[in-house]
């Protein structure tokens, strides 16, 4: 496992985390069926600049790979100027991985 690990290459980027408005950390939120359709996907966000370099749209779905644990997630992409271009973007969990959240557990955006 990789430690103190920084951007290398174009694909790579230093992954933030955090709130959305319509769902709280503790997951309860992401079983509400009118909060899934207000919010219903969790998009990677990236820079305009660097998403045209490595051609990636709006919508168009990446997988993400940790350097540290090897651990792999696809993701729909967002992009924007808002964002560093050594940065990328994502809201926490969403509960599509727990079967107790009975509406969130394998949720996509196309439902």
């Amino acid at each position: 496992m990789e430690k103190n690990v920084a951007p290398r290459d174009q694909d790579e980027f230093f992954l933030t985390t955090g709130h959305t408005l319509y769902h709280t950390q503790d997951s309860i939120t992401f079983d509400i069926p009118t909060l899934v359709r207000i919010a219903p996907d969790n998009p990677l966000i990236i820079n305009a600049e660097v998403a045209k370099k490595l051609s990636i749209n709006d919508n168009d779905e990446v997988e993400v790979v940790s350097l540290t644990t090897s651990q792999k997630v696809k993701s729909r992409v967002k992009v924007t100027d808002g964002i560093r271009k050594d940065t990328a973007f994502a809201y926490f969990g969403f509960g599509r991985h727990s079967k107790e959240e009975k509406v969130a557990y394998g949720h996509t955006d196309s439902t």
